[in-house]
C-alpha cells in the first residue's frame, strides 16, 4: 500500500538510519573491548538489555516471563558486586 500513513513511517525509518548504524558500531567497538571489572560487565548487560534484546527483558520481576527471568538473573550473577546488586534493585521495582 502506498498511503500518505505508510510514506511518512518509511520516510520517518529512513531518517533513523544513520542513528542506528552508529549505535551498532557503538555497541560493537565495546563489545570487542574486554570486560575485566563488575562495572564493565554491568556496561555491558545493560546494552545488553538496554539496546539488543527486546523489552520482554527489560520487565520488573513480576511481569517477567520465566526464560527471559532466568537469563537476567545469569547476568546478574555473572556481573556481580555492587554493580550486579545495582541490577538487581533496578529490576525489583514491583516485587512483592
Amino acid at each position: 500500500m502506498d498511503t500518505p500513513e505508510c510514506r511518512e513511517h518509511s520516510r520517518l525509518c529512513t531518517l533513523q538510519e544513520p542513528f542506528w548504524a552508529r549505535m551498532d558500531a557503538l555497541i560493537n567497538q565495546m563489545y570487542a573491548t574486554p570486560a575485566h571489572t563488575a562495572e564493565g560487565r554491568h556496561a555491558k548487560v545493560m546494552v545488553l538489555l538496554g539496546c539488543i534484546l527486546g523489552e520482554e527483558w527489560r520487565e520488573h520481576y513480576d511481569e517477567t516471563d520465566y526464560p527471559q527471568l532466568m537469563g537476567r538473573r545469569l547476568l546478574i550473577e555473572l556481573v556481580g558486586g555492587e554493580p550486579g546488586e545495582r541490577l538487581r534493585d533496578q529490576f525489583a521495582g514491583r516485587r512483592s
